[in-house]
């Protein structure tokens, strides 16, 4: 939301597709969503900037290499945290 907030041309853009597809019903069906393509764009966008949760994925080097001046000797655990 704070996205959003922050984006007053995306707050109107996205309250308007809402209004224009709910009208007088009052609420979103969950047929609906799929019309919803703004909204979608601005979910995703949000998800990318602000991931709910560390997304880590776990290798391990076959190689020896110099990272940054470390050594990371073959057969090291190397975690990556995705969305830095």
């Amino acid at each position: 939301m704070t996205e959003v907030i922050k984006k007053p041309i995306v707050m109107k853009k996205t309250q308007d597709e809402l209004r224009s597809l709910v009208g007088n019903k009052g609420h979103v069906d969950e047929d609906d969503l799929n019309q919803l393509h703004y909204l979608k764009c601005v979910v995703k966008e949000t998800l990318r900037l602000h991931l709910p949760g560390p997304l880590l994925v776990s290798r391990e080097t076959i190689n020896h290499c110099k990272i940054d001046g470390y050594d990371i000797y073959p057969k090291t655990q190397v975690i990556v945290m995705l969305g830095l």
